[in-house]
């Protein structure tokens, strides 16, 4: 939640653990959080190394466009697809 807030300056709470899994070698954990609140910002570290050769979007998906969402790893794309799906 803190790196949500850090990165986003939302404020939400976790509801369960998606995925775990490994990226680049390091141990990841992907969480569905609910009552979200706040207005997304992109703020912190990413903020300030967001630019032309460094590329941080937020963006919202739907179940429509989950699947164009290019996160990483790949491996997490099809569970919140499927939670998204219902």
């Amino acid at each position: 939640m803190r790196e949500l807030r850090e990165e986003t300056t939302l404020e939400a709470r976790v509801d369960r653990l998606l995925w775990r899994g490994h990226h680049h070698g390091r141990p990841v954990e992907y969480y569905l959080v609910k009552d979200v609140r706040g207005s997304a910002e992109l703020s912190g570290a990413e903020a300030l190394k967001h630019g032309p050769n460094n590329s941080y979007e937020l963006e919202w998906a739907s179940p429509e466009t989950s699947t164009d969402v290019n996160l990483y790893p790949p491996d997490i794309r099809e569970p919140p697809t499927r939670l998204l799906e219902g």
